[in-house]
């Protein structure tokens, strides 16, 4: 029911008139934002008596009319959607660089730049800004830190937080307050058996 809704949602609307590229950076701008905005996501009310699909597409009793759609809001602030959707190509590059060396069960000593590690595919070693992560062993697992986008360029010897700090972390993906791009990504009891 729920898929047969979102087809006759999508045969029904006007057509967007906005490009391709346009449209994939306000998605990942707004994966993005979900990763790394501190907020969390908001609440839903549901209509009393309201269940299902029904209570899930059902507007709001205190909102009249619907919202701005991703594309109107992305319309009015795309430099904001262009960073999140960089954010998130760092995140994502970030989290397989993280599982590639957790699953070669390479040993990690010290910090080290991404481009030295054998075996890692060259794609996933940089940031969406082009700079090389510094790759970190943490209690249970690796830290993996991009310079962010104010960084001209970024080395280990620039590392702004402690190993101790990265390994207290209560996310696994964040922002720190010098613009630092931190994800952690933890060891699977699996992986830590062998």
């Amino acid at each position: 029911m729920a898929f047969g809704f979102v087809l006759w949602d999508f045969y029904h609307r006007p057509a967007i008139n906005i490009p391709t590229n346009d449209i994939e950076v306000a998605l990942k701008g707004e994966l993005g934002q979900a990763i790394f905005n501190e907020e969390r996501p908001r609440v839903v009310d549901v209509q009393p008596g309201k269940m299902g699909l029904d209570a899930l597409i059902a507007p709001s009793p205190q909102v009249k009319g619907p919202g701005p759609g991703l594309i109107d809001e992305y319309k009015r602030d795309p430099g904001k959607f262009r960073l999140y959707a960089q954010m998130f190509d760092t995140f994502t590059n970030a989290k397989q660089l993280g599982k590639a060396i957790l699953s070669s069960n390479a040993e990690l000593q010290v910090p080290t730049d991404s481009t030295n590690l054998p075996g890692v595919p060259p794609a996933i070693t940089a940031d969406a800004w082009g700079h090389p992560f510094c790759v970190l062993p943490v209690r249970g697992g690796i830290a993996v830190i991009s310079g962010g986008q104010t960084a001209r360029s970024f080395s280990c010897a620039e590392l702004k937080l402690s190993r101790k700090e990265l390994g207290q972390a209560q996310r696994s993906a964040y922002q720190d307050s010098f613009g630092e791009i931190v994800v952690l990504t933890r060891r699977s009891s699996q992986m830590s058996r062998r």
